[in-house]
């Protein structure tokens, strides 16, 4: 295992971490305590040592779970933790989340994260001196409850940086993959002020986890998993801390760990040809759509940026097996935005679109190419 410095916390931690989201479960849906601890405990053994979970995983099950499972050797882990701040929060409601988080945990975790912060919320919720919850958890983490206050994050690049630049973090987890490099100003910014890096989403929050041969062909001489490759390149960026994976079978935990113990994830030759080839994807990506967005609302509910990112996965990522089980979803799901078969042709979206793409006709070879057999 290869251990990067954490330096809000004054120690090393693997650059590899657990992610507790989605353990092992038991046909009702409830965790399986025993292969989970299974899993911790070898993940350990092999040099695991940062371990990441959240009071709202599992309706604080995972918590559970994971103070069970590290709990022979819970002083040499690191433990992190997150509460959000929500819309409706005063001090004393975030309070009581975070209580019932520390008695599931049995411990003090070494970094308590805002969850899912953005730089809106943080500016209304989080920093009034008197009412905001920035306070309420400078005065927990007084008391002894938490060591370091971090955040995790999806909102801009931009509004990610103006939130590293209060000073009040230490650390950040935000996503960052092969599917998705938008972050990486994010990156930089926090890598040059000494904050850590975390990533989440490695391999693209599953898309990454289904083959692709002609991601796998991004690497001279191929590589064994489309998985495998995402996680190398993560890792091959020197400003990451961790990136956390959510393992819930052992064959993933030993790929995984393959993959970490590697001193170079990627040699130079291997980073300039998947960056040539990222270069390339990233052309004919932006030449099919950009996502910019322009097109919507659609009168009839089509998701079209939805339709045609999952378009680009087929045709552009070959990501066939992932694109077909996602379109195959936009039916089932309304709230989405419906499947481009739904277009009705009214054509009220072509003069939005500032790339002039022929929407109509592009939305009938999505469906072509991605509808049930």
């Amino acid at each position: 295992m290869i251990y990067r410095s954490y330096k809000g916390l004054g120690t090393r931690i693997s650059q590899l971490g657990f992610g507790c989201m989605r353990f092992p479960q038991n046909p009702d849906g409830t965790i399986n305590q025993l292969k989970t601890t299974r899993l911790l405990r070898e993940a350990w053994r092999k040099g695991i040592n940062y371990y990441d979970t959240a009071q709202g995983y599992g309706g604080g099950g995972s918590e559970l779970a994971l103070a069970h499972g590290v709990k022979p050797f819970r002083d040499k882990v690191i433990i992190s933790t997150k509460n959000p701040i929500r819309e409706n929060d005063t001090r004393q409601t975030w309070r009581e989340r975070l209580d019932a988080s520390l008695e599931r945990l049995g411990s003090p975790p070494d970094v308590l994260n805002f969850h899912f912060l953005s730089w809106k919320i943080f500016k209304k919720k989080g920093m009034p001196k008197r009412a905001g919850m920035l306070a309420e958890a400078r005065k927990a983490q007084e008391e002894g409850l938490f060591r370091q206050l971090a955040i995790s994050s999806h909102d801009t690049p931009e509004n990610m940086v103006k939130l590293l630049k209060t000073g009040e973090f230490v650390g950040i987890t935000l996503q960052y993959n092969l599917l998705d490099r938008a972050n990486e100003p994010v990156i930089e910014y926090a890598w040059k002020n000494d904050i850590a890096v975390i990533v989440m989403g490695p391999v693209g929050g599953g898309r990454l986890s289904v083959p692709s041969k002609r991601i796998q062909r991004m690497i001279p001489g191929g590589v064994h998993s489309t998985p495998e490759i995402a996680l190398r390149f993560v890792l091959s960026n020197p400003h990451i801390t961790c990136a956390i994976s959510g393992m819930n079978e052992r064959k993933q935990l030993i790929e995984n760990l393959k993959v970490a113990g590697m001193k170079k994830p990627l040699t130079p030759l291997e980073k300039r040809k998947v960056k040539a080839a990222l270069a390339q994807i990233g052309k004919l990506s932006d030449l099919y759509c950009t996502g910019c967005g322009y097109c919507m609302p659609c009168p009839h509910n089509v998701n079209i940026p939805r339709n045609f990112s999952l378009m680009n996965m087929y045709r552009v990522w070959g990501l066939e097996d992932y694109a077909k089980r996602s379109y195959a979803d936009l039916k089932k799901n309304e709230r989405w935005g419906l499947q481009a078969a739904y277009c009705k042709k009214c054509g009220k979206c072509l003069p939005k679109c500032p790339q002039n793409i022929d929407i109509v006709r592009q939305l009938e070879e999505t469906h072509a190419a991605l509808k049930e057999e």
